[in-house]
């Protein structure tokens, strides 16, 4: 057996990747870029880059129902098949000692079951899924049974309480027996069709057979697990009722498993989503909301099922939880848990159910770190949990909760990178906050800037995606982290949560919309980069931008209205927002993002799609001078990024136009590490100067 996991990958191994030819499909530098084409980059950059982009994030931790072990999934990059892989592992807490899961590397969603000596995991098979039961006798593993399914794109699983039966969200796989439809096709049917309705399927792992619950046209959205019902007869899950709508219209709903019968038990407007079973069976809580869930998440509300009755908690303005976590309700139904987010932190939130308190879980030996992924003992008296900073790599802790139901010490890690390696000694982290230029708010930001320094160094301004909360981790995308490489680099590079993102309160996220989603959001960035001028730790004449997604797409406005950067990053922004407002059908994500973010109600209306040009970067490109790097996945926005580019050459502006061969979020080691690069090179060659 391992006393620690050997997850440190080699950097000749990483630095091959590096070399090898990545999934970028094509380039275009302008020839008015005074520093020329394309270069490669210096070894001792590619080889910072390839050490900070290798560090493992932690994907999942799952504490045994007895609290006796932890399950638990590191993301790696695996270059012999240039893909990131999770890599599975189960720590006994008694021994000390780690062992390797020997799953494949698709395998998701693993589980224990109720005795914490058999996991389950999930792992995709084509357009089929094969669940696989592992039994453990002393850390290793003594059996497998393999129970093929005929179900494809899993986005949930959930056990029941006797251990016997196993709840699945997924899509039936198709049939391709199945006789084709004629032609015309009426609209709607048409898009019926086109679109995979996922359902709730139960497996039986005694019998190994699985069936589907409800009608098939009953679709569930991917808000939290199916929770059971504490006598296992009932399931209650989440109804998407316009999948479209990538669950912003959803109900609570419970299912018989039985008899297949379906009742909804909760169905306001916007969200009702993530429900989860009080241990006594007499009520549930969920999340509700009218918004958005990936920028707004929801209050979570009790529903008494004896009574019918709902009752939202907390009463007063209390924080407000995450929806893609459900609630974890604590021994005797007394109360629960939720993860809320709040000033750069993930925070787990205590509510008692009269609902006349909610508390903070304070962990005071955990201060300055980040808490993110948690999973709780079945009684709720023992916890594990991943904690990072900006200049600390996650880590995984097991903490005994006191009487409160607060973690308490937890000792040393049961699981680390490079033995507890840091980067704190060569880069400050702070957290600053300044006035917004309107007078309107108080913006909060990360800074991560070399610790020793003499005079003002080149500043980076960085724009999250989303617009979702700047948190104070070592970074949820892997791109992200050359934020780190650029300050071990000698950059300060500031991160700020601009208005539009959460955990500022309502009034801080309705903001975004009273001059557009773009303008006053990247003023508050600017005016926090000003502050850093003001103090001498910016020089103002090396200044630059960069930002992936929402964040993206502030970089390109920055391109077009602002003359202050010597170089710009535009990582998957969004160039023509014309596209989003108007989406081939009505009541999609884009129209609610739009009426969210951008305060788009009506697009026909002349007004409103005047404004919505003056929110689109990409025709907005006449007193462009920014020299721009653009960065787009060939299978997601690269159509933003060619209007950009020619926008840019027109006006003859130095711009390298990179496509690779990925979605919104690269995922592939070479493109990772490859843009990575590319972003670190472009800064340092356009500011490496006064």
């Amino acid at each position: 057996m391992s006393r620690r996991p050997a997850c440190v990958l080699a950097a000749v191994v990483l630095l091959a990747a590096v070399a090898a030819p990545s999934r970028a499909l094509g380039t275009s530098a302008a020839g008015a870029d005074p520093v020329g084409g394309p270069q490669a980059s210096s070894p001792d950059v590619a080889e910072l880059v390839a050490r900070i982009a290798g560090i493992p994030d932690v994907a999942s931790i799952e504490i045994a129902p007895d609290g006796s072990s932890v399950a638990f999934g590191l993301r790696e990059f695996d270059p012999a098949t240039d893909e990131a892989r999770v890599n599975w592992w189960v720590h006994r807490l008694d021994t000390g000692t780690s062992d390797r899961i020997d799953l494949p590397r698709e395998a998701s969603s693993v589980r224990w079951l109720p005795t914490s000596r058999e996991l389950i995991a999930l792992i995709p098979d084509g357009d089929a899924t094969v669940l696989r039961r592992i039994g453990f006798e002393a850390g290793a593993a003594t059996s497998v049974r393999d129970y093929p399914l005929v179900l494809r794109a899993v986005s949930s699983v959930s056990v029941s309480h006797g251990g016997e039966l196993v709840a699945i969200v997924s899509e039936a796989a198709a049939d391709d027996r199945e006789a084709r439809p004629r032609w015309p096709q009426d609209y709607e049917t048409w898009q019926r069709l086109r679109a995979p309705v996922p359902g709730l399927h139960v497996l039986d792992l005694r019998s190994g057979g699985v069936g589907r619950l409800g009608p098939s046209d009953i679709g569930l959205a991917p808000h939290g697990e199916p929770s059971w019902s504490p006598d296992d007869r009932a399931i209650a899950a989440t109804l998407d009722h316009a999948p479209n709508s990538q669950g912003m219209d959803t109900a609570v709903v419970v299912f018989d498993v039985e008899s297949g019968r379906v009742r909804t038990l909760a169905d306001g407007p916007g969200l009702d989503a993530a429900p989860s079973w009080s241990p006594e069976g007499r009520s549930l809580v969920y999340f509700s909301h009218l918004g958005q869930p990936v920028y707004r998440a929801g209050w979570p509300v009790v529903l008494d099922l004896a009574s019918n009755t709902t009752t939202r908690f907390p009463r007063d303005a209390g924080p407000r939880g995450l929806l893609a976590s459900a609630a974890v309700w604590m021994p005797g139904s007394r109360g629960f848990y939720y993860p809320s987010a709040s000033r750069m932190r993930y925070d787990l939130v205590r509510l008692r159910s009269s609902g006349d308190a909610f508390e903070p879980c304070p962990a005071p030996f955990m201060a300055g770190w980040s808490m993110a992924l948690r999973s709780f003992s079945r009684d709720r008296r023992r916890m594990a949990f991943s904690a990072s900073t900006p200049t600390d790599p996650p880590r995984i802790h097991v903490a005994d909760l006191d009487e409160h139901g607060c973690p308490q010490s937890a000792g040393p890690p049961i699981w680390e990178h490079a033995r507890g390696e840091s980067f704190a000694d060569r880069v400050r982290f702070e957290e600053m906050s300044w006035e917004s230029e309107d007078g309107r708010f108080r913006i909060h930001g990360t800074l991560l800037a070399p610790a020793a320094r003499d005079a003002p160094v080149p500043g980076v301004l960085y724009l999250e995606g989303g617009p979702q909360m700047v948190t104070a981790n070592f970074g949820n995308y892997v791109w992200d982290r050359f934020r780190l490489v650029l300050a071990l680099r000698g950059f300060a590079v500031l991160a700020p949560n601009t208005r539009g993102r959460a955990g500022y309160g309502e009034a801080f996220q309705d903001g975004i919309r009273d001059g557009g989603r773009v303008a006053l959001p990247f003023q508050d960035a600017a005016s926090g980069l000003d502050r850093l001028i003001e103090i001498g730790t910016v020089d103002p004449r090396r200044q630059a931008v960069a930002g992936f997604s929402y964040g993206g797409l502030l970089a390109a406005h920055a391109v077009a209205r602002s003359r202050r950067f010597r170089a710009a990053v535009v990582h998957e922004g969004a160039a023509d927002m014309m596209r989003f407002a108007y989406p081939a059908e009505p009541g999609t994500y884009e129209v609610l993002a739009m009426r969210e973010l951008g305060g788009i109600t009506d697009p026909f209306a002349p007004e409103q799609w005047r404004a919505i040009l003056e929110q689109s970067p990409g025709f907005n490109m006449r007193e462009a001078v920014t020299p721009t790097l653009l960065l787009y996945g060939a299978r997601s926005l690269v159509d933003d990024g060619k209007r950009l580019r020619q926008a840019l050459l027109r006006y003859g502006v130095p711009v390298r136009f990179l496509v690779y061969d990925e979605g919104h979020a690269f995922a592939a080691p070479s493109s990772v590490i490859s843009s990575m690069n590319e972003t670190v090179n472009w800064i340092e060659r356009h500011t490496a100067t006064p």
